[in-house]
């Protein structure tokens, strides 16, 4: 416990996630639901610092989700799907800002550079499915949910850091924090459980950007697509099956 508690911050959020990623995979298993989400998409993100002013620049994101049912045998609606999951997964964003007025780079100011960062995410989330069991008075397929409702926290890990004025590209890894931890919250749309899904989410940094800089925090929108696949103990038996039969065509 005193081991625990003297540990830092991110090493605590590390090692949580991967207990609580473990426990609930293994929960999935024996509950026979599991949910894997692929998503690709865009970011719209700005630095916010109180020493300078900045534009909001375009960026990319991708990434893989496992998504695991919580309370599967208590919140459950009358189709017996789960309500709330447990997400945990691996992104990558690319993020940055335009035209910042003023960057710190120790006791000096560079201004008006474009800053471009790139991060390893491991986000974790709890999410909340609202089921539609009908659309303009004809039934819809039960293993979807119209909109859910997501929610969490997650470790960035930096692995680019640059800074362009139009006249030099240059390194500012060595200026940048290695490390962020930033709260999130959005909404997925349409096909939310087995299907193309459409996400929005807004991220917020807790740490700062810049080393040199204690107010710079990361901000930014997030619009993605989202391939979800719901895998149950019917589908799992169904594929077994097959390669049951194709294993005995063999022999035969």
């Amino acid at each position: 416990v005193l081991s625990w508690l003297m540990m830092p911050c991110l090493k605590k959020y590390l090692l949580g996630f991967m207990i609580l990623f473990f426990c609930a995979d293994l929960y999935a298993q024996r509950a026979g639901y599991r949910l894997r989400r692929y998503t690709a998409g865009v970011t719209y993100s700005h630095i916010l610092s109180t020493t300078s002013v900045s534009d909001f620049k375009f960026g990319y994101t991708a990434g893989f989700a496992k998504c695991f049912p919580v309370l599967l045998y208590k919140v459950t609606r009358h189709n017996d799907k789960p309500l709330l999951y447990i997400n945990g997964g691996i992104s990558f964003t690319g993020i940055g800002s335009k035209k910042n007025s003023a960057i710190k780079e120790d006791t000096s100011l560079l201004l008006n550079y474009d800053a471009s960062l790139m991060y390893a995410n491991l986000p974790l989330s709890f999410e909340i499915n609202f089921y539609q069991n009908k659309f303009k008075g004809f039934m819809v397929n039960p293993d979807n949910s119209f909109v859910s409702i997501e929610g969490g926290i997650q470790f960035s890990y930096l692995l680019q850091s640059k800074i362009n004025n139009g006249l030099e590209n240059r390194d500012f890894k060595s200026q940048t924090s290695k490390n962020d931890l930033q709260w999130f919250a959005g909404i997925r749309l349409l096909q939310t459980q087995h299907g193309l899904s459409l996400d929005l989410k807004y991220y917020k940094g807790l740490q700062p950007v810049f080393k040199s800089d204690a107010f710079s925090r990361n901000e930014y929108y997030l619009i993605t697509l989202s391939w979800n696949r719901m895998e149950s103990r019917c589908a799992n038996s169904h594929r077994k099956m097959k390669r049951t039969i194709k294993v005995l065509n063999k022999i035969g």
